[in-house]
């Protein structure tokens, strides 16, 4: 698995940190996977830390969009009213996934998306205190 679970259910807020290449395809996989968590919680905020990879120049708007589509209805659903935060590590992999972001503030779904650059950034807009350190798991 390309990615890795940790979790807060004191602040009530789930990690999920990218370490190797992200296939698109995994995203329902990665959901089934969290959601199945016995950690995981509903109404927990989301923190997509995607910084530690780098994104094939062939991924468009387009594509990422079309494979989000095919999950995105019932992940809304299951997330409920939430805060959901990516980061990421560079320029070119903010300019794709602020695209997305954006178009998904069309949608009629609850989870408020935003998309950072900084980690500690993010941790303040989901509300976690400052200086923050994200448990250690490993999942």
């Amino acid at each position: 698995m390309a990615w890795e679970f940790n979790f807060d259910s004191k602040l009530k807020c789930a990690f999920i940190t990218y370490h190797e290449k992200l296939e698109l395809y995994e995203i329902a996989l990665m959901y089934e996977d969290l959601f199945a968590d016995p950690e995981y919680r509903d109404g927990m905020n989301l923190l997509f830390d995607l910084s530690l990879i780098k994104f094939p120049k062939d991924y468009t708007f387009k594509t990422i969009s079309e494979e989000a589509n095919k999950v995105i209805t019932d992940v809304n659903r299951r997330l409920g009213a939430i805060k959901l935060a990516v980061v990421v590590g560079n320029a070119n992999d903010y300019k794709l996934f602020h695209q997305w972001i954006v178009s998904g503030r069309l949608t009629t779904g609850q989870v408020e998306r935003k998309l950072f650059r900084e980690t500690e950034n993010a941790f303040a807009w989901i509300g976690l205190p400052e200086g923050y350190a994200i448990p250690r798991s490993g999942k």
